[in-house]
Formats: structure tokens, sequence, C-alpha cells
């Protein structure tokens, strides 16, 4: 762990975090928005060439090196690949109307890599359809989903909630209209969780019907510093769980802003609990960032499997390449766990093409 622990002192930066739903991949990806018009440069073109049908919220494609020691032996050192394909068909000019979906590599719950066959872990080659949804807006500031969702987080990060690859099948209302709710968000979903094997969003379709997994969530944007959110969760495999988290902006020297995040299981049984601190940094086009996790035992089945159960010392990051290339790393030391432990100390190297962006250059979408 000190060699891991060092060498993350010296270097490493930070992956962006996941405070909504769609922000699936585990690629430190970054996406720019769309040119805007200057003094000096003429308006864009407003009519990119599939942007009357299509929204694309992400699109990549990666490679990884992943190295993972627990207690008594390494357990993964391997090269893995990635794919993403996020968006919507807008079947409106407004998009009032709209199918979701999300085309992503690996299988199951907790996954979105396939194994090369480099290293340990057989080849396996899958991509599949593992969001599929109507999405529906009938007034400004409220939108209504159904079908296969992802997991929408608040500012809580998969650390202390559920992993980014994650997927759910059942509805979701939304409301954002703060100046008439004073919340910025207040989100409630109604689903079934499980199938944690199945990524084909068709398979699980089959359990609409089934309902074990209910959310209510809140977020506010306190100032123009702090942002928070608060939700709880019951679901037949975790129980009742109650999260919160805010993010802090404070402009530092040496911190540009902080997260502070918790979980906590509220039924029967052992109270385990889920909590974090990062910091993050930017220099020109590195971010940086580095933090501590605690992770209870009951609290470490659904979140990311780089917050494994214990308590760790973490740091990682990205650096936006020329091309739409993203280089990023993430290294974690065990502080305490569980014996046997399984995560002992990890390393992950990645290296992504934000195909996003080059698609936004090309004038493809938006």
């Amino acid at each position: 762990m000190t060699r891991y622990a060092l060498a993350a002192a010296v270097s490493l930066a930070i992956f962006p975090s996941n405070a909504r739903a769609d922000q699936t991949s585990s690629v430190p990806l970054h996406a720019e928005p769309p040119p805007q018009a200057t003094a000096s440069s003429p308006v864009p073109d407003p009519d990119p060439a599939f942007a009357r049908w299509l929204d694309i919220d992400a699109a990549s494609i990666s490679i990884r090196y992943r190295f993972v020691r627990g207690s008594s032996n390494t357990r993964f050192n391997q090269a893995q690949t990635q794919d993403v394909l996020r968006g919507k068909v807008k079947l409106d000019p407004n998009a009032r109307v709209a199918v979701g979906f999300t085309v992503q590599s690996g299988a199951g719950f907790p996954s979105s890599w396939n194994n090369t066959g480099l290293g340990t872990g057989d080849r396996r080659s899958s991509i599949f359809l593992k969001h599929l949804f109507a999405d529906v807006t009938p007034l400004h500031g409220v939108e209504v989903q159904y079908g296969g969702l992802g997991l929408i987080r608040g500012e809580n990060t998969e650390m202390t909630a559920y992993d980014n690859d994650g997927y759910i099948v059942g509805g979701r209302a939304s409301v954002r209209r703060p100046k008439d709710v004073f919340f910025d968000e207040i989100s409630v979903t109604v689903a079934y969780l499980g199938d944690l094997t199945t990524s084909n969003v068709f398979t699980r379709f089959e359990h609409l019907d089934r309902h074990n997994f209910t959310q209510v969530l809140v977020v506010k944007r306190l100032n123009p510093h702090v942002q928070a959110s608060t939700d709880y969760v019951d679901d037949d495999l975790e129980g009742g769980v109650w999260r919160a988290a805010g993010r802090f902006t404070i402009g530092g020297r040496f911190i540009d802003s902080f997260r502070a995040e918790y979980g906590v299981r509220v039924t029967e049984g052992p109270h385990d609990t889920a909590a974090g601190v990062t910091a993050e940094k930017t220099v020109g086009h590195v971010l940086f960032f580095a933090g501590v996790s605690h992770v209870g035992r009951l609290m470490s089945v659904l979140n990311g499997d780089r917050y494994a159960q214990g308590t760790h010392v973490f740091t990682g990051g990205s650096w936006r390449l020329p091309a739409d290339l993203v280089a990023g790393w993430f290294v974690s030391g065990e502080l305490s766990g569980p014996d046997p432990s399984l995560n002992r100390s990890r390393l992950d190297l990645v290296l992504g093409w934000n195909a996003l962006q080059t698609m936004r250059r090309a004038r493809l979408v938006r």
C-alpha cells in the first residue's frame, strides 16, 4: 500500500463525479459544451446533421489496465475495454417525447468492461442495450420516464450509492421547478432492482410489473458554492437506506472543491454505513482528486467496485489529450478492512477516446 499511496501523492487526478443517473461511463472523459458565438466568431450552425433526431450525452471507446491485490494474492492483473453510447431519439423537435437509450459493454450490474484475455480472466466480448425508456416532458421542468432506467444519486457518488453502470426497470417522475417548489429537483422512482447478471434490457423487461425498489430524492443548490442532496431508498437487497451529500466549491489555491457524502442502513439488522470525502483540483487540462472512503459490508454490495469494503485512501485523475483522447488513473490503498481483504491495493490506468467531442467537431450532434 505504501508505494501506491506515495505514487498517488506525487501524481494523480480526478474522475468526474456522478451526480446523475446518466453518468454511466467509468472513463474520465471531459465533454465540452457545443461551441457558442463570440464577438469575433459567427453564430455556429444551429442544426447539426442529426440534431433534429438525436441528443447524444456520451460516446466513448476506452481501454484500461487494472491491477487489484487482496490480502493474500493478486486478484486482477488485466487489460479491459469499454464502449459507451448514451442518448435520446427525439420524437418531436423539442424532445418533449423521446426514447432514451444506453448501449454499453460489460455483463452485469457493476460492470461496463470486457476482458481482452491479456492477463487474468478469459476474453469476453459483450455489448448490450442496458437502458431503454420512454421520456416525456408534459410541462416545462416536469419529466416522466418509464422502462429500463439508470439510477440517480444526487450529490452522492458510486462510493456511497449505486455503481455507475447499474440499472433498474420501472418508472420515475421528476420535477425541476425550483421557483415553484423550493428544491432544484424532486424525483420519485418506483421500480424493480435485480437481475444483477442480466444486462440485456429486453430480458429484464419481464419484471416491469414487479416492485421492490422505491426512492425519493431531493436536490438543492443552497448558494453558488454549495449544492446538496438527500434521498431515501427502500429495496429488497439493501433494505432501507438514507443518504446525503454536499458539494462545496471553495476555489482555493490547492483545492477547487470538495464533496462529503454519507449513507446508512436504517432498517432492522446491522446499521452499516458508507462515507467519504473527496477533494478536487483542476490544473490546466488535468483534474486531480484525492480522498478517503469507508464502506460497511452491507453497503458494498451494489456500490462502485473501486470503493470496496473497508477504509481506503485514494487518488486519481484525468488528463485531456489531443485528438479527443483522455488519459485517466486511479490508485487506492487499504487502511483497514475485512480479513481476508479483497482490495488491499488497486491501480487503474485508462486511455479513452471521447467520440462525442469528435462528433460535435464534425457538426453531427450538438
